[in-house]
């Protein structure tokens, strides 16, 4: 897949597309190192978004995590994830900048969610 068919193909992804998409997310989790703790806390967000628990969150970090989760899914990305450790290598590069720049917003989301599990133990 070129790479501009690759990017309109992530652009037209929706939050709901995406979602449907949670087993296969959740079996790539674990290619992730480090991150596969953070990208599960990207898929909580987007469903607690998707079921209208959560709302405190801009246009733009959704966005951005949806498009993160997309690109983590999708195999023929920039580098095919078939490709033996540098398949997975852009997918992390790529989740890290997401992560850096939603720092905030997933921070006060994090909260949010701890907040709840004390009050429901």
């Amino acid at each position: 897949m070129g790479l501009e068919k690759y990017i309109k193909y992530v652009k037209n992804k929706s939050l709901t597309e995406v979602l449907n998409d949670l087993p296969k997310a959740t079996s790539k989790a674990g290619h992730l190192g480090q991150y596969v703790q953070e990208f599960k806390g990207l898929l909580s967000l987007l469903q607690d978004y998707s079921t209208g628990k959560y709302r405190n969150i801009s246009t733009s970090t959704l966005t951005l995590v949806t498009f993160a989760v997309a690109y983590v899914i999708l195999p023929f990305d920039c580098v095919p994830d078939f490709l033996p450790v540098l398949g997975f290598g852009d997918d992390l590069a790529f989740l890290a900048t997401v992560l850096c720049k939603v720092h905030g917003e997933l921070e006060t989301y994090n909260q949010w969610k701890e907040k709840g599990k004390e009050e429901n133990p």
